[in-house]
């Protein structure tokens, strides 16, 4: 179960609905066969350093839309309810996929793999992204889940992209960030695929840190520079959940 309306109101979430639940539901029971989570011990982690610092997130790869259904699968059966989702407006904006993306309860953005047209876009954008990070930070700050597939977009290839810097600023100081590994989808249900098809996935939960930790490593850098490195920091603990072939942009790094 994802978040819900009377745990936190915000204008900008877009909560779980039965339907959309039921399908994506049927859809991820349907193709992750079989469907196994590793690194319960990280999990468990992030859960009493959460209690430290008052808010968790979690930090998935993308190479799916059954991503979200998957990773909340993982959280539920492990006893980590009441998500919400970063989820990318393209997704609202195709009819063959609108409907179901309250499947999962998400708080709609632009992401940065995608350009504005014009400066009526422009104008959207910014406040989108402005009205996002303020549902952000209230479910950060209600001690709720806050899932963001930092790479900004699904890898079409099945590896690892490289993100925008700028994601960071979704996060707090003492956010707690634990990295989430899925494998398996990509094979399953890759873009462009209508229906899944069955196989094996996976999900693991990598080792949770402190924000605040990952920026202490790269305090000596100019301000782009250690954003680069937070965010790659995020990434490499992703690789490190993720079978070889999915190491994408980070291999051998």
């Amino acid at each position: 179960m994802s978040l819900r309306k009377d745990q936190l109101e915000h204008p900008a979430i877009r909560y779980q609905t039965p339907i959309a639940k039921a399908i994506v539901e049927w859809g991820v029971n349907y193709s992750a066969q079989p469907f196994t989570v590793e690194g319960q011990d990280n999990l468990d982690r992030a859960r009493r350093m959460m209690e430290q610092s008052g808010s968790w997130a979690f930090t998935p790869n993308h190479t799916s839309n059954g991503d979200g259904p998957v990773v909340e699968r993982a959280l539920v059966e492990n006893g980590v309810p009441d998500a919400a989702y970063i989820l990318g407006r393209r997704l609202l904006t195709n009819p063959a996929t609108r409907h179901l993306t309250t499947g999962v309860t998400h708080i709609p953005i632009w992401p940065p793999t995608e350009t504005p047209k014009n400066d009526q876009e422009e104008h959207v954008r910014g406040e989108m992204n402005k009205v996002a990070r303020s549902a952000a930070s209230a479910v950060l700050v209600a001690h709720h889940p806050l899932v963001v597939f930092i790479e900004g977009g699904r890898s079409y290839g099945g590896g690892l992209k490289q993100p925008n810097p700028q994601v960071v600023v979704l996060f707090d100081q003492e956010t707690v960030v634990t990295p989430v590994g899925i494998s398996g989808l990509f094979e399953n249900f890759p873009h462009k695929r209508i229906l899944p098809s069955r196989g094996p996935v996976a999900v693991r939960f990598g080792e949770p840190r402190f924000m605040s930790e990952i920026k202490k490593r790269h305090a000596g850098e100019g301000k782009e520079e250690r954003r680069q490195g937070v965010v790659d920091d995020i990434m490499l603990g992703i690789r490190d959940v993720l079978p070889e072939r999915y190491h994408g942009a980070y291999t051998g790094r």
